[in-house]
């Protein structure tokens, strides 16, 4: 299948929208401007409640299947209370802000600032709260097995990953990589992107979740020593899998399940895996969307314990 998007193209798509909305700014295009501002909220906004949501999912399951003492213990690890974090979250108040910075447009250092304050403070909770995620979900591995980690995290992932489905679904081939590429554009880290003849793929630079929590937290290292799992289909069949990544192969199979097909594949291949020195999280993930289902390797599907289907159609609009 030939190109679907020029080399521009491609690199137009992946521009943050912060920076789309500094380049309105500057240009006095004002309505623009709005727009991706009142985007960028409703990005802030999702982000944080997801993350509040799937913390509540296992602190749940440790309180309601493990007891009260269990919730206490892990609870000590924690280091931060909600009364912290909570004034991280983007509010209407500074929606309304900024669209009044936007609207008087006379002060570009100060909005700029502005913009930079809101990044601070949507990136700090980020990061707390994918550690803290990683040290439930693991003691949840640890001392409850891995169908409860596999059953709870699958409890989480339509709330995220349903719109990409019904976003490959029901719009164009373009849709499906502008959903993957805003649901990346959330933990805030610069994306690289690639088009060749079966796909496209996208890449954090570096990776904002699986990466940091590996490289810059050191999270499965002492003191922490957070889990690992074993190999097995909910893991991509790898080996000390990092615990907080199991949500990707998640994506994978509720998108099997649901549709027949993952619509963004983010299995590590042979190719990449049997490089030498080759170790999970240690690089960024790649999140590839086919511009043909058919094309998806069957190696994607038998190490997550499905078969390939014999023929998928191709969402109408693609």
């Amino acid at each position: 299948m030939s190109r679907m998007f020029t080399d521009e193209e491609l690199q137009e798509m992946i521009v943050p929208t912060s920076t789309r909305i500094r380049n309105a700014y500057k240009s006095g295009d004002k309505e623009t401007c709005k727009q991706l501002w009142n985007k960028l909220v409703d990005d802030y906004m999702w982000a944080y409640d997801l993350r509040v949501n799937w913390d509540k999912a296992f602190t749940d399951y440790i309180y309601n299947n493990m007891g009260g003492d269990a919730l206490y213990e892990v609870w000590r690890f924690r280091g931060w209370t909600e009364d912290q974090i909570r004034p991280m979250k983007i509010s209407e108040e500074v929606r309304q802000q900024g669209l009044k910075m936007i609207e008087d447009g006379n002060d570009y250092d100060a909005f700029d600032k502005f913009l930079d304050h809101e990044y601070f403070k949507f990136r700090h909770s980020h990061d707390k709260r994918i550690e803290w995620e990683t040290i439930i979900m693991g003691y949840v591995y640890r001392n409850a097995g891995p169908d409860a980690l596999w059953t709870t995290m699958a409890s989480v992932t339509p709330q995220y990953w349903q719109p990409m489905i019904d976003a490959a679904i029901n719009g164009t081939y373009k849709d499906a990589v502008m959903q993957q590429i805003a649901g990346l554009e959330t933990h805030g880290e610069p994306l690289e992107i690639m088009e060749d003849d079966e796909k496209v793929v996208v890449w954090m630079r570096p990776c904002g979740s699986g990466t940091f929590l590996m490289e810059n937290r050191h999270v499965y290292e002492a003191p922490q020593n957070c889990a690992r799992c074993k190999a097995c289909p909910q893991t991509w069949n790898i080996d000390n899998f990092p615990v907080y990544c199991v949500h990707a192969p998640q994506q994978e199979i509720l998108s099997i399940k649901q549709i027949g097909w993952p619509i963004m594949v983010n299995c590590p291949l042979p190719e990449e895996r049997n490089q030498p020195g080759y170790q999970f999280a240690k690089k960024c993930c790649g999140f590839a969307v086919y511009k043909d289902p058919n094309d998806i390797p069957e190696f994607v599907y038998k190490t997550l314990g499905f078969e390939k289907p014999a023929h998928v159609d191709k969402p109408a609009k693609w």
